[in-house]
């Protein structure tokens, strides 16, 4: 009880604070409320404040030259009437214009029941006779009873001097006056500055006090304010607010009138010409408080509700705490629990996301065989969507020859043991995968449930084995068959140079014997033998450089690639009979010396294959060079072969010569396509590709 005791004190004394807080935040909000508004509307009547004086010194500059105009056609009736009435259509919020004579009578104006009226003994009148005033604009209030019509006046001047008086001189000839609508002007500009602002608000005196505009209080006029008058006492205390403004011209002030609420009036000067003005706005006090006297209310609303929970609570807290120990471990054991599910949902959503995103195919089968999860590996290894594995059969993604195997598998594992193996998966597409997989039980309260799996891609990585050993395989068989190559080279060469020079070489000795035994006793004889010599050492020569070029094309040294290339194609055609034709550019300066002679080379191997077995008539050889390769398609109409069944055979059991030919193009870096169909032909076309700077 004690304990509640704290408690409820504790409680009165946060609302009193609360209570007092409220109040100071309202004083506060309340100051900061008035002087934003206090900116507010003093922003508002400085422009209204230039709005004024522009309107005025525009139509002051527009009558002086109205003014200007009327005194040159100082003669000419038509001519006034014609530039007043262009001016009353151009000038804004002009009611009407009076044109005066000498003595003060209208002598024309833009309302017709005004000619003819006696104006002389008028204020405006008036002032413009004084000489002073000749060249000013002057700007009075029309009336006594609606102070809304303003005059602006200007006096007229005419040239006096004649043939008796040759000087020169002026000589008053009248006014001209605007009636400007100032309520109307006033109406149109809050409306587009300050819609909450309307023309009753304000009101206007001249640096004298007087009451130029007063729109909300007809019937003031041209009153001053220094002027006690009986029936302004009714409703002002003091004229203490427009002494104040007279003296600052500018910045905000409160007053109040008797019987109206208080009020706030910002205000500002206009200074044109000789007037001096004061224009002010004022609103009603309770209009800029209002927001914050509702707001007090609202708080202490909210409070009186925060003091009857304080009331209720206290009574609630009675009866709560008998039972607050138990609310207590009852409380204890949600947050336990809470938490036990908050470690069990994140430890699933770190095992969905591991699961999900690993580089492994995962997923588990009930003991029916039935898929009951796929991650998303396996679904891209599948080619299926998970929706469509979702309860089929892993026999579904078994190739039909590997069933038994699987199905001993599945029940193995149903039988508790944990399996590692590698097998064949069949993809949506047909295509086959192979993967290396673990697979391990899956246990519910001791008894197995299902299998969990994990399958890894080896596909790419067992065939690049299959794909090294081949390449192993075939690199020893080209190591051995070069070998071999050159010992058939050098026997060759060996048996040319002894059946061909040696023989050659033997009977140049026996003719040299010959010619010896005959210088004496046949010299005629001797020389016919010598010249005989001579052509068969030609001969023997040829035979020499023939087997030079077979060794090493010289003319490839002495001239370029192009000149070897057509010195091959002319040889196969003069000595084999078939027609070739060549379409080249020039690319010598394309390749190095190595690359000629590996290019020489290749288009050598795939002329003598044409040569030995193609049996052809025609044969073509096309080099085309573009912006980052070069091409060479050998092609013939010879008897032609299975491309596919050569290509793919063992080395063992073909010849050497389209093996060499696309390991010397792999040296170029290029490429090798080899077309062919029996009865139809042979196309041989390797690339080689150009590097930055186009030489290879």
């Amino acid at each position: 009880m004690k304990r509640l005791q704290v408690v409820i004190g504790v409680e009165i004394l946060v609302i009193l604070a609360g209570v007092l807080l409220t109040l100071h935040l309202h004083h506060e909000s309340k100051t900061e409320v008035l002087s934003q508004f206090r900116d507010h509307q003093l922003a508002h009547i400085q422009h209204l404040a230039n709005q004024i004086e522009f309107f005025f010194r525009a139509r002051s500059q527009e009558l002086e030259v109205l003014s200007s105009l009327l005194s040159h056609e100082a003669g000419d009736m038509k001519e006034k009437k014609a530039a007043i009435e262009a001016y009353s259509k151009m000038a804004e919020y002009v009611q009407t214009i009076f044109l005066c004579n000498g003595r003060g009578k209208i002598i024309y104006s833009t309302d017709s029941n005004a000619i003819g009226l006696d104006y002389g003994e008028r204020e405006f009148f008036s002032w413009a006779k004084k000489k002073e005033n000749k060249g000013k604009v002057s700007g009075l209030s029309l009336s006594e009873g609606d102070s809304s019509i303003f005059l602006l006046t200007v006096p007229l001047y005419r040239d006096s001097s004649d043939e008796n008086r040759p000087e020169p001189g002026e000589k008053f000839d009248g006014v001209v006056t605007v009636a400007v609508d100032l309520k109307k002007f006033l109406a149109d500009r809050l409306y587009f500055l300050a819609p909450e602002i309307n023309v009753n608000q304000v009101w206007i005196m001249d640096k004298d006090g007087k009451l130029l505009l007063q729109s909300g209080h007809r019937g003031v006029g041209k009153r001053n304010i220094h002027q006690g008058v009986e029936s302004c006492q009714g409703c002002h205390n003091s004229f203490d607010h427009a002494e104040k403004i007279l003296k600052a011209k500018q910045g905000t002030v409160n007053y109040e009138l008797k019987g109206v609420a208080r009020k706030i009036a910002a205000f500002a000067p206009v200074d044109f010409g000789d007037m001096s003005w004061v224009v002010v706005v004022n609103s009603a006090y309770d209009e800029a408080t209002a927001v914050i006297r509702k707001s007090l209310r609202e708080h202490l609303g909210l409070l009186g509700m925060v003091v009857l929970a304080a009331i209720l609570g206290s009574v609630v807290l009675l009866r709560t705490d008998r039972l607050k120990v138990r609310a207590e471990e009852e409380a204890k054991h949600l947050r336990e629990k809470r938490a036990l599910e908050d470690r069990v949902q994140q430890s699933e959503a770190l095992y969905r996301t591991i699961v999900e995103n690993a580089h492994d195919a995962i997923w588990t089968l009930d003991t029916q065989g039935h898929l009951t999860f796929v991650n998303r590996r396996g679904e891209e290894i599948s080619g299926y969507n998970v929706s469509e594995l979702i309860g089929k059969d892993f026999q579904l993604l078994v190739p039909p020859e590997d069933l038994p195997r699987a199905k001993d598998l599945f029940l193995n594992i149903l039988h508790g043991k944990v399996e590692s193996f590698e097998g064949r998966f069949c993809a949506k597409d047909g295509t086959i995968r192979l993967l290396s997989v673990n697979a391990v039980p899956l246990y519910e309260n001791g008894t197995v449930v299902g299998m969990f799996n994990i399958g890894r891609d080896i596909t790419e990585q067992r065939n690049a084995e299959k794909a090294l050993r081949e390449s192993e395989k075939q690199l020893r068989y080209l190591s051995s068959q070069l070998l071999t190559a050159q010992e058939t080279e050098r026997r060759r060469i060996s048996r040319e140079l002894h059946d061909e020079l040696g023989g050659a070489l033997s009977v140049l000795k026996l003719r040299v014997n010959f010619i010896r035994k005959k210088l004496e006793s046949d010299p005629v004889m001797a020389e016919e033998e010598c010249r005989t010599i001579s052509q068969y050492i030609n001969q023997v020569i040829e035979n020499v450089r023939r087997l030079s070029r077979d060794l090493s094309p010289s003319v490839l040294e002495d001239a370029g690639l192009l000149a070897a290339i057509h010195w091959l194609i002319t040889n196969s055609k003069t000595d084999h009979k078939i027609k070739m034709i060549l379409n080249v550019g020039d690319i010598d300066q394309l390749f190095s010396r190595d690359a000629q002679i590996i290019i020489y080379r290749i288009l050598q191997e795939a002329l003598t294959n044409i040569v030995r077995h193609a049996q052809a008539k025609n044969a073509s050889l096309t080099i085309e060079g573009h912006e980052d390769e070069v091409s060479f398609s050998v092609e013939d109409d010879g008897i032609g072969f299975d491309a596919l069944r050569v290509t793919t055979v063992n080395l063992n059991k073909g010849g050497l010569g389209l093996a060499i030919i696309e390991e010397r193009a792999r040296m170029l870096g290029g490429s090798l396509e080899i077309w062919s169909e029996k009865g139809k032909g042979t196309r041989i076309t390797f690339r080689v590709p150009l590097k930055k700077g186009g030489r290879v």
